[in-house]
């Protein structure tokens, strides 16, 4: 927890109705499970822009990275413009509606900031697919003993038959691309 969060949450409700606010926080504001609070307080405001500025060192000084938000406080709007400032590419730019937001997981908008290729098939994908949670136990990873009883089990597959499941490592989470199916999954020296 982060005195920026009630920051951002009290900021929202100290503008009178209709009126504006913009913030300068943590990228974490919008990228840490502990920050959903805030974000939803952000969501139900007329959230118009939010500028991700970490590949900008926007203050030298600081070692912490930083994103702007504004907006004014009225009922949200039809959708939020995200925008990746970039130092040596172009800016990358997502426009996403309050209701996607509301759709991933707790404290992570930093999702909508992948730019626009990659965040809406992101948001598509979620959207899609039910959570793990909501079929099968989810748990820390295994023990040895435990990663040698599953081993055996674990075989690649060209298409998945209905009593199949997608094994989920290390290797096919990156919070920045969607990695499934781009390079093989090692596990105890097997390729699958």
């Amino acid at each position: 927890w982060d005195l920026f969060i009630p920051f951002a949450q009290l900021s929202t409700l100290l503008v009178r109705p209709g009126g504006y606010f913009s913030l300068v926080t943590p990228t974490k504001l919008f990228a840490a499970e502990y920050a959903a609070a805030a974000q939803q307080v952000l969501n139900e405001q007329r959230l118009e822009v939010v500028y991700d500025l970490s590949e900008l060192r926007a203050f030298k000084e600081a070692s912490v990275d930083v994103a702007v938000c504004a907006g004014r406080r009225d009922p949200p709007g039809e959708s939020i413009r995200f925008v990746r400032r970039r130092a040596t590419e172009e800016d990358s730019e997502t426009w996403v509606s309050p209701t996607r937001l509301r759709r991933l997981p707790p404290g992570y908008w930093s999702l909508a900031m992948q730019g626009h290729h990659q965040a809406d098939a992101l948001l598509n994908q979620l959207e899609r697919n039910v959570r793990l949670s909501e079929i099968a136990e989810v748990c820390d990873g295994a023990s040895t003993r435990e990663a040698y009883r599953i081993g055996p089990a674990l075989r690649a597959s060209e298409g998945l038959s209905t009593d199949q499941l997608r094994i989920v490592n290390t290797g096919t989470i990156d919070p920045f691309r969607l990695l499934w199916s781009t390079r093989p999954m090692r596990y105890l020296g097997q390729t699958l």
